[in-house]
């Protein structure tokens, strides 16, 4: 291979300018095995696919092959080169393919001339998808760095080749969906549990899910324009307007929205849908009655399907129509469609979430079975209003019923009247007023000698600029499961180095502790449904325990954090902790990374600051040992208090033993900070819990002098921190609380 090709990768912005060119999903595929080929300088590139009923490759697109090859040549995994890259998940090099020994020759298609061989696999998270295969006339033409490069580009491949595989289910029959049941009459007022501040008003727009409406509807008060001219136009428009968002998703969420609007540009120019739609309109059928047929048959199709991700289709689908109406209609149309709307869902999505917020949407009600902890932060980090109802009926409310969310009371009012309506109008402006600038110092003098650090928890990189405005010039938690959460696969290592690199580009000078992933519980990857689902999650595979036994997925996120962090003062924090041996694990994987990093002359990082999170109890009998360990500890409150009661903090059953003043974990959080003054262990709080003014004080009063809270948090904390005479006394109270040996006794102090 020619030295050029090895570093000019297909980026996301390249491989994204595919869809602006393709007429159908087999001309995507058609378009990026020449668009490889050509980055890779060889003769052949074939896109073989999975399919996940038969269990068998099948040949998609090929440039260099026979095209009557493509669709009729099919590989079981283990059979041919091809095959065995997909069984042994792991790219295979071939000098001559007549010597390796499961060489398959399949006449016909004329691959006789073509000697070398580079079969890639192609993975989405864990699951096999397929197998991107190079093939070239000169013998021994490919080597290892042409393996890496080709393993690069497949990573990058890997979500949108994801996107076609469920489209093509447009083109399967299918039985309709089952009935959708009457809707039920709502109350006036329905109470639900809060999830993220802030209060929206606006109309209902109700994705439904399986089991309830969520079919397309025609406005009835709204003029729409008939003809396949107009037709025509409102998917050029809508097309436009989709690149738009997308464009602005890769400015403001580059972690996390580089990718979520490309379901709906294959959808736009797949003959199966908007073809459907034009020769239906052809036929005399109206525009817009036209969209809503062809829209509602595949929402049907897809929305009762057993996987998360063919159901989120679902919503793109119905979202896809929404916006082809709302071009069809005659009046000014607006970019952010779903502006003043309140969002209805039984089941929501991260990258949805995401993706409503992009559009301007003013507030989202879940079912409570739906709300994860992600979403929460998620919510937080977007700032729009979130509510969980647990009765069902609101998600077969009529579109376009009148809504007023509060978000601070967890308070649903359907269809209020004018003075109700009005009365949170002004209450909403009145918010917005109190969240104006706040500046903070990010470190307080509280009494002479004696200074408080406060950093900012953060999820996704549109909370940096939060942070700093707020004044915070230290991140003391990144979350970095969250490009993983609303992502359909694993971000690749140069994916994560950009995001990360971002980190530390704002945050250049104060520590930047980045979390290794953290998922399990109530954080599931979706696409790694396919796993036997967890009898207990919460106890389960989760945080570095999950990292740990898929190796591959540790070493990139850590070589990502290595190189990112390489002028910066990197502090690599490990979640879930239970015992030495996974510390000494995960540090031999940072050092082999490191060793990795030199050997191919790479700049990075070579002394990150490596701690733990304390979460779980088994780390309070271990301390003095893990403090020989680590360079900090960080408590995560959070996972701390659930571990210690035994109470599962996202069940609204036992919501009210979730309690910070127990005794237990008061005790606990004092022994793990004597013992870190006791070892000179720098020790910092990372969770809500800090985030309360007598908690603050018990803290304080038990030496902790670091805090990392979300960056909404930080000017409550610091106005506290200001107050005179609050500092003096902490140790006094500390002393109290831990006297008490029962939550009442702690609670009449507290009063």
């Amino acid at each position: 291979m020619k030295e050029k090709a090895i570093d000019l990768i297909c980026s996301v912005a390249e491989l994204s300018s595919l869809f602006e060119r393709r007429q159908s999903i087999e001309g995507f595929l058609d378009e990026t095995v020449k668009l490889i080929a050509e980055h890779m300088e060889t003769d052949l590139c074939s896109i073989y696919l999975l399919n996940q009923e038969t269990g068998m490759l099948v040949l998609r697109a090929s440039k260099g092959l026979n095209p009557g090859a493509v669709g009729n040549v099919t590989l079981a995994p283990g059979e041919g080169i091809t095959g065995t890259a997909l069984k042994q998940l792991r790219p295979i090099i071939v000098p001559k393919g007549t010597d390796f020994p499961n060489f398959k020759h399949i006449p016909g298609i004329n691959e006789e001339e073509f000697e070398a061989f580079l079969a890639v696999p192609i993975l989405h998270g864990l699951r096999r998808i397929g197998v991107i295969v190079c093939q070239h006339k000169k013998i021994n033409y490919f080597n290892q760095r042409d393996a890496r490069a080709l393993t690069a580009i497949a990573a990058q491949m890997a979500a949108m080749i994801e996107n076609a595989i469920l489209l093509m289910e447009l083109h399967k029959e299918r039985p309709s969906a089952p009935a959708v049941k009457k809707k039920r009459s709502l109350p006036p007022i329905m109470h639900g549990q809060k999830v993220t501040s802030g209060i929206a008003l606006g109309k209902s727009y109700s994705l439904g899910r399986r089991g309830t409406n969520s079919t397309l509807s025609i406005d009835k008060n709204a003029h729409y324009m008939t003809g396949i001219e107009a037709f025509q136009t409102a998917v050029n428009l809508t097309r436009q307007q989709i690149q738009v968002l997308q464009d602005q998703l890769k400015e403001n969420f580059a972690d996390v929205g580089s990718l979520i609007f490309h379901a709906h540009l294959l959808m736009l120019t797949d003959e199966a849908f908007s073809g459907e739609m034009e020769q239906l309109i052809r036929n005399g059928q109206v525009a817009s009655e036209a969209v809503v047929s062809v829209v509602n048959r595949y929402i049907d199709i897809f929305a009762d399907s057993d996987a998360a991700a063919i159901r989120e289709k679902a919503q793109d689908l119905k979202d896809l129509g929404h916006r082809l109406l709302l071009n069809l209609q005659e009046q000014d149309k607006q970019n952010e469609d779903y502006r003043d709307s309140i969002i209805i869902s039984s089941e929501l999505f991260p990258s949805e979430l995401i993706k409503f917020a992009a559009q301007g949407a003013a507030g989202i009600i879940v079912h409570k079975t739906s709300l994860t902890s992600h979403l929460k932060i998620l919510g937080q980090s977007i700032k729009i209003p979130i509510v969980s109802l647990d009765n069902k009926d609101i998600f077969n409310i009529d579109e376009g019923t009148s809504i007023i969310l509060d978000g601070f009371q967890g308070t649903v009012f359907i269809e209020p009247d004018t003075a109700t309506y009005d009365q949170f109008i002004k209450l909403a402006d009145e918010h917005s007023m109190l969240d104006a600038d706040m500046q903070i110092e990010p470190l307080i003098e509280v009494a002479p000698g004696e200074t408080v650090a406060l950093m900012a928890n953060i999820g996704l990189l549109g909370d940096l600029q939060i942070a700093r405005g707020y004044g915070a010039d230290s991140i003391g938690l990144y979350r970095s499961e969250f490009p993983f959460l609303i992502r359909n696969d694993f971000p690749s290592e140069e994916e994560q180095y950009r995001i990360y690199h971002r980190i530390f580009s704002e945050f250049n000078e104060g520590p930047v502790y980045m979390r290794i992933l953290d998922i399990g519980g109530d954080k599931q990857l979706g696409f790694l449904t396919d796993e036997d689902p967890e009898a207990n999650p919460f106890l389960g595979l989760r945080a570095i325990r999950f990292s740990l036994k898929n190796s591959e997925i540790l070493e990139t996120q850590i070589r990502a954090m290595l190189r990112a962090g390489k002028d910066g003062n990197l502090h690599i924090m490990i979640p879930f902790v239970s015992s030495i041996e996974e510390v000494r694990d995960v540090k031999e994987v940072i050092r082999q990374a490191s060793k990795n990093l030199s050997e191919h002359g790479i700049e990075h990082n070579y002394k990150p600051k490596i701690g733990i999170m304390i979460e779980l109890p088994s780390t309070g009998f271990i301390l003095e040992e893990l403090a020989r360990e680590v360079d900090f500890m960080s408590i995560g409150t959070n996972d701390l208090i659930q571990y210690l009661l035994g109470v599962d903090r996202t069940n609204a059953r036992v919501a009210d033993m979730f309690n910070p003043f127990h005794p237990a974990v008061l005790r606990f959080i004092a022994r793990v900070a004597d013992v870190c003054n006791e070892q000179k262990i720098p020790l910092s709080v990372c969770g809500d819990a800090a985030v309360n003014r007598n908690m603050l004080r018990f803290l304080l009063g038990s030496g902790i002098r670091n805090f990392s809270v979300a960056p909404s948090s930080l000017p409550d904390m610091y106005k506290w921190l200001k107050e005179e005479h609050f500092f003096n006394g902490c140790s006094n109270f500390k002393q109290d609380l831990l006297s008490r040996g029962s939550s009442e006794e702690i609670k009449k102090i507290l009063n």
